[in-house]
């Protein structure tokens, strides 16, 4: 089931963040946080008059969550404002279901506070325990240094670089990092065939 053991913590700030499963009743809560993220953030690919966000559909999309083995939301909440949002959807094929793309994002009053690393290995944590997983996915804008390092921290190599693959309303292009981990798990499977984690050369 798509669902983790929730936590609760005090970020750098000493403030306390509940990291736990969203449930539907959080659907206006995320809606809410997603379209601020949207109209606010850098790093968002999509903005907020580009998706249609309706609470019954997102209800809809939590409890398949939830409910299903190969997905899991992750929210950080102060109180009850939503402040970070993890979401994991694995591979719809067999032969990819063992690997999925994670997407992540923290507010921006509380950015740099300990939040994402903490999402990120309450999402991991049950990446390891999915008995489909064998490895993650992720892509993240080149200039998006501290994501990166957080990344690395975590085991995440570079597996590729789609340049030029975001274009701003201002004309500025950014390039998208492939990034992937292969899970404990995995390891055997995957380098026995001589597939190993180290970092692709960019040039």
């Amino acid at each position: 089931m798509g669902e983790i053991r929730p936590l609760i913590f005090k970020d750098h700030r000493n403030r306390e963040i509940w990291i736990r499963s969203a449930e539907p009743e959080d659907a206006k809560g995320v809606i809410r946080y997603t379209k601020d993220q949207q109209d606010r953030f850098e790093y968002m690919i999509s903005r907020s008059w580009e998706v249609n966000l309706d609470v019954k559909y997102e209800k809809e999309y939590i409890e398949a969550h939830t409910q299903g083995q190969n997905a899991v939301m992750i929210l950080a909440l102060h109180g009850e404002r939503v402040v970070g949002l993890t979401n994991f959807i694995g591979g719809m094929k067999q032969r990819i279901s063992h690997d999925g793309e994670v997407g992540i994002s923290v507010a921006s009053d509380y950015q740099g506070a300990g939040i994402g690393r903490c999402m990120m290995e309450a999402f991991l944590s049950w990446a390891s325990e999915n008995p489909t997983l064998k490895r993650v996915t992720l892509h993240v804008m080149g200039n998006n240094l501290r994501a990166i390092a957080l990344y690395r921290s975590l085991g995440f190599v570079v597996e590729g670089r789609r340049r030029g693959a975001v274009v701003f309303e201002t004309g500025r292009v950014e390039d998208l990092i492939m990034m992937g981990l292969i899970l404990e798990k995995g390891r055997d499977l995957i380098e026995r065939n001589g597939k190993k984690g180290t970092d692709a050369k960019e040039s």
